[in-house]
């Protein structure tokens, strides 16, 4: 039984192809556009199946969790790392909470200096995320009390690099910027925490100035216990954030806590873009399949008298439909194999032209992929080649051959205008679809940005928190002066993190701050975002001044001078004269108010302007500082 179907369907497949091979034209106009179709589908579902549907790449990744410190009418800030020690010991739903900075430094003790991605690190980061050191020890709680010797894991790609897998590497040293660093341990090359760029996970010390409830230094996240969801967690850090709000009003009193699974957190902004793309293709290949059934209906119409001969020399119904269908999947099969070519090459092209997608590294043509297409195959076959099968195994006897003359051969079907109408319909309802996202992307387009972008070239340079205040001063400065002396250079300007963007990718934010108005209303608490810019932001970036000036970074009596925007003068110094108005930060060192600028989407065009400080003093002090320079002509030119 058995071999006797083997046997049939091999007969089937013969004999397809030589009836493929005498319509050459056909055959290949039906493959291409399945291979496109196909191509297509299988290239978006590889990036859906890696970036949405596989699991992240830790044990049991579902219980992790981005932990999020929230305040009135801010955005996302960064937490404390005293207050995020205090969430870890007084939590009954976690099993431990962990947060992280990033910076870029540079590792002079080696044979050959470069650059080194350094993650600085709270306690607990191996119980978190779960995943061991492959030589050496995790970090303990020493490594992180004050006055502790810094220490170090590092990454399974540095240690081939650098030490050529030796083992004997634990104990031997690593530089970051003006520091020392012990090895303790090698995390294998499957831990890409918090990016596959970072290759050193420094233990942070904890040293007073580090232990400020002011300073928000740190993304965090969490591992829940078994059986726990994020709503009870939620419930449960939300009740230990209201006993500190208790017990230190004056820094805690209007801190929230936000929980969101770590999947939504690293794909939550593509979600959505990949769905939609993913229908599009969709209904591309289903007008595809719409289209190649039209064309196998005509071919179907013209071999009607031969396959009436055939059944009246004892051919079944049934056996004439299975050899239509056989056909039908001969050319979705060839189809396909092109496909998975094409979807291969989308793949590599998509990875060489979006290099910040989240999962990046994962998005290759895998087992899965190969699932999904075979699953294409079987509903490309029925969906192109049931109507002609049902069509030509219609033809019942001999008498068929006498009735079918040229008129009745080429006589439309009426399921010919079904799937014309079902081309139509879908055809219609992609362009509306394409329509309103170009429609969207025009409003998007003039939507004011608050700052002009043309010609504004950005990039960074390496810096490390390592360095000392007045070397970094220093060098952005001198690097400042010499970019605005080259021709063609309009203005330069230091900025952190980027103009236009929430999160830049440095890793590192600033957030909002508290403000306190001497002599105002004490309830009246200002809460504004910071960001951190030289003197000649503004002018370099086409902010205007509404009133006042820039601020300085070294005024003459010392006192930090502040820029604010238009919403933070509205909204918190309405009825007086913000330009010479103080303001008193949490821990009551007094700011001057010099100028006030017009409202700019700092944040992304999707973000109305909120209330936001600049502040000019300590902006060439940070790493993730960013180089903006506007040039007079195409800004790549001048790279």
């Amino acid at each position: 039984m058995i071999r006797s179907s083997i046997d049939a369907v091999t007969r089937n497949v013969g004999y397809a192809l030589r009836v493929l091979a005498r319509t050459p034209a056909l055959t290949l106009t039906v493959v291409l556009t399945l291979a496109l179709g196909i191509g297509a589908s299988s290239a978006v579902f590889t990036a859906i199946n890696a970036v949405l549907l596989e699991p992240l790449p830790f044990p049991e990744a579902d219980r992790l969790v981005s932990v999020r410190q929230t305040r009135e009418n801010a955005t996302v800030a960064n937490v404390a790392p005293v207050r995020l020690e205090e969430w870890n010991e007084r939590n009954s739903t976690f099993e431990a909470l962990m947060g992280y900075t990033t910076q870029d430094a540079a590792d002079t003790r080696a044979d050959v200096p470069e650059s080194i991605r350094v993650a600085g690190v709270s306690p607990r980061l191996v119980e978190v995320w779960g995943i061991e050191p492959i030589l050496g020890r995790r970090f303990v709680a020493a490594d992180h009390e004050a006055g502790a010797a810094p220490v170090a894991l590092i990454g399974e790609s540095l240690w081939e690099r650098r030490f050529n897998r030796d083992p004997g590497v634990l104990g031997q040293t690593i530089g970051a910027g003006d520091q020392t660093v012990e090895i303790v341990g090698v995390m294998p090359a499957t831990f890409a925490f918090p990016d596959a760029d970072v290759e050193v996970w420094a233990a942070t010390t904890y040293e007073p100035f580090v232990l400020n409830r002011t300073n928000g230094w740190y993304t965090s996240f969490g591992r829940l216990k078994a059986g726990v969801t994020v709503e009870q967690a939620q419930a449960d850090l939300r009740r230990v954030q209201a006993v500190l709000a208790e017990q230190y009003p004056n820094t805690d009193r209007d801190v929230g806590v936000e929980l969101v699974p770590l999947k939504t957190t690293t794909v939550g902004s593509v979600r959505g873009s990949l769905w939609l793309i993913f229908g599009a293709v969709s209904v591309l290949l289903l007008i595809a399949c719409t289209n190649i059934a039209s064309l196998l209906l005509a071919r179907a119409a013209e071999r009607q008298p031969q396959l009436a001969v055939r059944l009246a020399l004892g051919a079944t119904r049934s056996s004439i439909a299975a050899q239509m269908l056989t056909e039908t999947a001969v050319l979705a099969v060839v189809g396909a194999g092109l496909g998975l070519l094409v979807a291969n090459g989308v793949t590599l092209g998509f990875r060489a032209l979006a290099p910040n997608f989240p999962r990046l590294d994962a998005i290759a043509v895998s087992d899965t992929t190969l699932l999904f297409t075979g699953a294409l195959v079987v509903a490309v076959t029925f969906l192109c080649g049931l109507a002609p099968a049902i069509q030509n195994a219609r033809a019942t006897n001999a008498r068929t051959v006498l009735e079918m003359g040229r008129a009745q051969v080429s006589r439309r079907h009426s399921l010919h205008w079904t799937f014309v109408g079902v081309q139509v319909a879908l055809s219609v309802a992609l362009l509306a679809g394409a329509g309103l996202l170009v429609r969207s992307f025009q409003e998007l387009s003039r939507v004011d940005t608050g700052f002009d972008p043309t010609n504004v070239l950005t990039f960074k340079i390496t810096g490390s928190f390592a360095e000392s205040f007045d070397t970094r001063i220093q060098g952005v400065e001198r690097m400042l002066e010499e970019l605005a002396a080259l021709p063609g250079v309009e203005g330069t300007a230091a900025s952190s993190p980027v103009p236009g963007v929430l999160d830049d990718g440095s890793g590192f934010q600033f957030g909002a701050t508290e403000w306190r108005v001497p002599g105002g209303d004490p309830e009246l608490r200002p809460i504004a975002e910071q960001r951190v810019v030289s003197p000649s932001y503004f002018a370099t970036m086409a902010i205007p001044l509404l009133a006042g000036e820039t601020c300085r970074r070294q005024p003459a009596d010392g006192v930090q001078e502040l820029v604010i925007n238009q919403v933070f003068a509205s909204r918190y110094l309405s009825g007086r004269s913000p330009v010479g108005s103080s303001l008193l930060t949490p821990s009551g060192r007094q700011t001057r108010i010099v100028g006030v600028a017009g409202n700019a989407r700092d944040f992304g065009l999707d973000r109305e302007p909120v209330p936001t400080t600049y502040n000019c003093a300590t902006v060439v002090a940070y790493p993730a500082l960013a180089l903006l320079v506007r040039t007079t002509n195409e800004p790549m030119t001048m790279v």
